[in-house]
């Protein structure tokens, strides 16, 4: 068994500090379990990511593959892995199973009925899980190594459903993601080869709200807390600035991840740095300029994406610019040229009037299905009238 740094992604085999970072939580790094280890009937396939918080592998169970994640060695990891297994289950009670989510579908392990997650021991060592129900696909880091720009109409599709799963588990749980990144999303092809999204991690589950009702408000101790469960350059601002937790707060790590993947590159580049000087270009606020000529100007409401001259008459208010659209989610201001969203149904409804809905199969199919019956009715009657006509003519000729 091996360990590994969830900060420098290194490894190491006795668990030892060998990371640069003087800071380093090498001390308290997970235990990683290798292909072919078992635990209670679930046999380890292969590992996919290693989190702050958690550990996700592929198993095996009675023959059929599953996500599975696995708290990270200690209590507040623990607890924090128990609470998402029981956010993600009442999500998925919640959503229908046909539903395009974004989200991850929990799975009932028997031998963990009726709670969300199961313990299970690995060599006298209690581990903390729950499993979901396996996609297959490749986590957008790796998939954006392999292609740092995808095509902006992918981008913009990719976007919407990533954005309407954090509404999801806004409206179900009354809790912010606040860890979203590159790491905890899944990139999925849909029925029309189009890549979607799939969150793998609900984040941190901040609450909105406190119990009395009122805006739940960090504070500077909490915000260190929180922190250390983030990757450094997807912080949303409420954790460096403090404030009042809101959905614009999320919203901000998915413009972070919609400009990193038109851009090519980060928005605030991180590896090799000190988290430090991370959090400071962050808390700058300086969004460098996305320098492309082919992202799409549309007309509110449009549906489609369009470049026409009429467009260009129309009032600035009721025009989009797909660069906009990406400054305004990263902006924390509410007043400007870039105020931010009120809401991430605003912000979606302007990639829908840039880009349409996500394109699917779905619709072709039934089309097809139509034009299918359609045609089958008109043959059905052109026989009949064929045969009306020939017996008519039979007759005709019997007079």
């Amino acid at each position: 068994m091996t360990y590994f740094c969830t900060r420098c992604k290194l490894t190491s085999e006795d668990g030892n500090r060998w990371c640069q970072e003087i800071d380093c939580p090498a001390g308290a790094s997970p235990r990683l379990f290798q292909t072919g280890d078992t635990l209670g009937t679930l046999t380890i396939l292969n590992r996919v990511r290693v989190l702050p918080i958690s550990s996700i592998y592929v198993v095996e169970w009675d023959k059929k593959r599953y996500f599975m994640k696995i708290a990270n060695p200690g209590a507040d990891y623990e607890d924090r892995l128990k609470d998402e297994a029981s956010a993600l289950k009442q999500i998925t009670l919640k959503s229908s199973k046909r539903q395009k989510t974004g989200l991850p579908r929990w799975v009932q392990h028997p031998e963990v009925n009726p709670d969300a997650f199961g313990i299970v021991s690995y060599r006298d060592e209690p581990r903390v899980y729950f499993l979901m129900e396996y996609v297959d696909g490749t986590i957008l880091y790796d998939y954006l190594l392999d292609n740092p720009q995808p095509w902006h109409k992918h981008v913009g599709w990719f976007l919407q459903t990533l954005a309407r799963g954090l509404m999801l588990q806004h409206s179900i749980t009354d809790k912010a993601n606040m860890s979203l990144n590159p790491e905890t999303i899944l990139v999925y092809k849909n029925n029309a080869n189009v890549p979607q999204p799939l969150i793998l991690d609900l984040g941190l589950l901040v609450p909105f709200r406190n119990d009395d009702g009122k805006p739940k408000h960090l504070l500077r101790a909490e915000e260190a807390q929180w922190r250390r469960f983030t990757l450094p350059a997807y912080l949303p601002p409420v954790l460096l600035n403090g404030g009042d937790v809101s959905v614009s707060d999320d919203l901000f790590v998915i413009g972070l991840i919609g400009y990193e993947m038109l851009a090519g590159r980060p928005t605030y580049p991180y590896e090799r740095r000190p988290e430090s000087s991370v959090r400071k270009d962050i808390a700058s606020q300086y969004v460098p300029s996305l320098n492309r000529t082919d992202l799409p100007r549309g007309k509110r409401g449009s549906g489609r994406n369009t470049r026409s001259k009429a467009q260009q008459t129309t009032s600035d208010a009721d025009i989009i610019d797909m660069r906009r659209v990406i400054r305004r989610a990263l902006s924390v201001e509410e007043r400007g040229d870039y105020r931010r969203y009120p809401s991430i149904h605003d912000f979606v409804s302007d990639l829908s009037s840039l880009y349409g809905p996500v394109l699917e199969k779905r619709r072709l199919r039934v089309f097809l299905t139509y034009l299918a019956a359609g045609a089958g009715i008109a043959l059905a009657g052109g026989i009949a009238l064929s045969l009306i006509w020939s017996l008519f003519s039979a007759l005709l000729g019997a007079s």
